[in-house]
């Protein structure tokens, strides 16, 4: 990867590399005239960052996927894969066949909550790097780490384990490809600010809050504050990504149902910005509800951003609202509206009650059907949440994701409109994502891919260090891989949970044409060493 990080800098700036190294004076010199940066420059700094950064950028060798045909399904004919290891050695095994291809990634990762189990890396990088991260790691059994909230390094644990994976992660993106990554307010601080440096400021798009319980769902009263939402942070590749808009219905005519008849034939007139303006007074017009049609009026009340936000809006502010205190005057304004009527009318609070003024619009006679409109940042998922131990049939209730909203998430990506894109999230759980992926390309045949990676996390040793709800969990995982003859590793949760999802997706959709030809397979791979093929 750095050998390819030289050749690009010397396709932009070849003055700049030197028999392979990069001439940091040449480089300076050819960016011209910038501010260069002191020994103080705003960025998060922690042990062992550089150390993190060369792992991210290092190559990785004596490392294989080897695929498992035993453990996959319609191995013959599915494109879907499910990556049994290390998440950060997969990603860079991936990035050998997918660089730019990823259209999607979704992350659910550990939040820091004091009793998560977190990667602990090293890749021969040294002793240094094992001081840092505390223990060293031999096997996969020991390659998890419970973070503790008194460890000397809690949150530089943390941080060394997500940046060289999102590092990495941001390879595999195609140019117009987004990333999700759930957390909570533990570390999303800091994640924003090392995303914001992997990513780049200008590609950090929202981040989204998510209602996730009730406010009176209390799950553990002697909290101070009680947690009724998560957060989901949202970045793209590069500019390339063009944010989709949900749709809206707009062909309702519900709303116009006024009609205003004019009683006075000679009402006063006003000069009002260079317009011949008709002012009638109470009593000099009557206000009528009538059924919906379109030949009536919609009323619309100037508040908000609507006192800025459009022509009628502005109008009134600037030249009617100083009538506000007289109450219900009815105004005529000529030439005035985009819906054929030649004129708009404007009133003023009818009662001390109220305090904006209103506008009367007809239907537009450019309406279109459906209406573009912004997602909110803001996301209800409580009753979904609340619901998710029971989905894909499988019992893991730790950190599950719903399946609706991980297909939220793949509306917003843009993936509706895009039926081949490929989904990766590589802290798969139970495959929440597979099973959404599945369950998209069921409702509009699409035939997009999905790429799982999880640690075969041994559950009988998180066992031994778990506790409270987060034991009672991992002992209901450990009953039901018993009643299906499985060994206690969560790889097979998720496996499991991709099976029969796939299944029962095709009997809920037997009906519809096409479901012959629903990928509801997956091949199995799995990190290990080269010599063991």
């Amino acid at each position: 990867m750095i050998n390819e990080n030289l050749k690009k800098l010397a396709g932009i700036f070849p003055a700049a590399i030197k028999d392979g190294q990069v001439d940091l004076e040449a480089l300076i010199q050819e960016l011209g005239e910038f501010e260069a940066a002191g020994r103080e420059k705003y960025e998060l700094n922690w042990p062992g960052k550089n150390l993190a950064r060369q792992i991210a950028n290092s190559d990785i060798s004596g490392r294989i996927l080897k695929y498992i045909p035993e453990d996959s399904k319609e191995k013959e004919t599915t494109k879907n894969i499910y990556i049994e290891g290390d998440n950060l050695e997969a990603l860079k095994l991936l990035r050998n066949d997918y660089y730019s291809r990823i259209k999607m990634i979704y992350i659910d990762p550990p939040y820091n909550t004091g009793n998560d189990f977190i990667y602990k890396d090293n890749y021969s990088i040294g002793k240094e790097f094992n001081e840092i991260i505390d223990e060293d790691r031999d096997e996969y059994d020991d390659l998890l780490g419970k973070n503790c909230k008194n460890a000397a390094r809690f949150h530089s644990n943390w941080l060394n384990m997500m940046y060289p994976r999102l590092k990495v992660a941001r390879d595999l993106l195609r140019d117009d490809g987004v990333i999700f990554i759930s957390i909570n307010e533990e570390e999303l601080f800091n994640l924003k600010l090392i995303s914001d440096e992997i990513f780049g400021g200008g590609n950090y798009l929202t981040t989204f809050t998510i209602k996730i319980r009730h406010e009176d769902r209390i799950l553990k009263g002697d909290k101070d504050f009680h947690e009724v939402v998560e957060y989901l942070l949202l970045y793209r590749k590069s500019d390339a990504f063009v944010a989709v808009k949900r749709e809206k219905d707009n062909t309702s005519i519900e709303n116009y149902i006024y009609e205003i008849v004019e009683k006075n034939d000679k009402p006063k007139i006003l000069e009002i910005d260079g317009r011949q303006v008709e002012m009638f007074k109470p009593g000099e017009y009557e206000l009528l509800r009538k059924s919906p049609n379109v030949h009536l009026l919609k009323r619309i009340n100037i508040r908000g951003s609507l006192k800025e936000g459009n022509s009628s809006g502005r109008f009134y502010m600037a030249h009617l609202e100083q009538y506000s205190n007289q109450k219900g005057l009815l105004f005529k304004v000529p030439n005035m509206g985009a819906d054929g009527w030649g004129y708009r009318y404007f009133m003023t609070p009818e009662t001390d009650k109220r305090v904006n003024g209103d506008y009367f619009q007809g239907v537009p006679l450019n309406r279109k059907d459906i209406l573009e409109i912004p997602y909110p940042n803001f996301l209800d998922f409580e009753a979904e949440f609340n619901r998710v131990g029971y989905e894909g049939g499988v019992e893991f209730r730790n950190g599950k994701k719903p399946v609706r909203f991980i297909m939220k998430l793949m509306e917003i990506a843009g993936l509706k409109h895009d039926q081949e894109g490929i989904i990766l999230d590589f802290f798969a759980g139970s495959s929440s994502a597979a099973h959404a992926t599945m369950a998209m390309n069921a409702e509009d045949k699409g035939q997009r891919k999905y790429i799982m990676v999880q640690l075969p996390e041994d559950l009988d040793i998180r066992l031994q260090e778990a506790s409270g709800t987060a034991r009672a969990a991992i002992e209901s995982a450990i009953r039901f891989l018993d009643n299906i003859n499985k060994p206690h590793i969560l790889t097979e949760i998720g496996k499991e949970r991709i099976r029969r999802a796939g299944e029962q997706i095709k009997t809920e959709y037997l009906d519809q044409d096409g479901m012959e030809e629903l990928d509801i397979g997956f091949k199995v791979f799995r990190v290990e060493d080269a010599q063991a093929r």
